[in-house]
């Protein structure tokens, strides 16, 4: 997926998010989670560190976030292996 088009559907989204309150947006992700809905519902726009990971994986386990993902681009960090189970279920490339 081209940059130009990511940032269209996560504009989407953010604007979705906005007009039907159920935007979140913190330094690390951003969050579209539509009560009753599977769509949209999702993490995006991720900061790539462990730190942002291994709080969206907490808070999904938690039922606190969405448990579906999507990166902008393959990144290092779901090769390792504390993330691989988690990570493998839910990308949306």
């Amino acid at each position: 997926m081209n940059d130009l088009i990511t940032n269209n559907l996560f504009e989407l989204w953010n604007y979705i998010g906005n007009k039907n309150n159920i935007y979140i947006e913190t330094s690390n992700y951003k969050v579209v989670s539509a009560v009753g809905s599977d769509w949209p519902k999702r993490v995006y726009a991720i900061e790539d560190k462990v730190e942002s990971y291994e709080e969206i994986i907490k808070k999904s386990n938690e039922s606190l976030l969405p448990n579906i993902i999507t990166l902008s681009k393959y990144t290092d960090i779901i090769n390792r292996k504390k993330f691989n189970s988690f990570l493998l279920k839910r990308i949306c490339l």
